[in-house]
C-alpha cells in the first residue's frame, strides 16, 4: 500500500487511541509511538464508496489491522 493516509487518532492528533496499550503490547513499541489512519475516498466498480483504515507504528511504518469502511456502516 502506498497511500500515507491522514491520521484520525493517537500520535500527532487530537484524538485518543484506546488501541494503543494492545498495539503496543502485540506489536511492539510503546503506546504513544501509534496512530490510526484513513485513506482518502474510493470508489469501486459497483459505485461504492469506501475507506480503509489501518494501525500505524511512527518509528517503523509498520502497518497492522487493515479494514474497509463503508459510509453506510
Amino acid at each position: 500500500m502506498t497511500e500515507k493516509g491522514i491520521a484520525i487518532a493517537g500520535h500527532g492528533t487530537k484524538t485518543a487511541l484506546r488501541d494503543a496499550p494492545r498495539l503496543a503490547a502485540e506489536h511492539g513499541g510503546t503506546p504513544e509511538e501509534w496512530v490510526k489512519k484513513s485513506s482518502t475516498s474510493y470508489t469501486d466498480n459497483e459505485g461504492r464508496t469506501f475507506e480503509t483504515h489501518w494501525y500505524e507504528h511512527g518509528p517503523t511504518g509498520n502497518r497492522v489491522e487493515f479494514k474497509h469502511k463503508f459510509p453506510s456502516e
